[in-house]
């Protein structure tokens, strides 16, 4: 298998475990991305080291992996910037429970 095959390969299993990820933290789940750096560090270092012919799919194969990372991170973002919004409207109703003891219980 030629060096440009499998970093081929490797970008294209990058590419579903970043699709999943994203799922994930669409849906509030906890994201592990185990061995992705390790990726996709030998991804750049196929690319940097394949025959000429091949280099360019390669750099472009990279180009769209870190697309999907970026696009990763801007949803993790959101998430946590939810995470803290929905936080802080938590502590708030927390602080007037404190401040003004709990709703009366009313009986229908």
């Amino acid at each position: 298998m030629t060096q440009a095959l499998t970093a081929a390969r490797l970008v294209e299993q990058c590419q579903a475990r970043l699709k999943a990820a994203r799922h994930a933290t669409e849906n509030g789940m906890i994201v592990q991305l185990d061995g992705l750096q390790t990726a996709i560090a030998e991804i750049q270092s196929a690319a940097q080291t394949a025959p000429e012919e091949d280099r360019a799919t390669l750099r472009q194969q990279l180009i769209s992996l870190l697309s999907d990372v970026d696009l990763l991170e801007q949803d993790m973002i959101l998430e946590r910037d939810n995470t803290a919004i929905e936080l802080k409207k938590m502590s708030a109703g927390k602080r007037a429970v404190n401040a003004y003891g709990a709703a009366p219980k009313t009986h229908r």
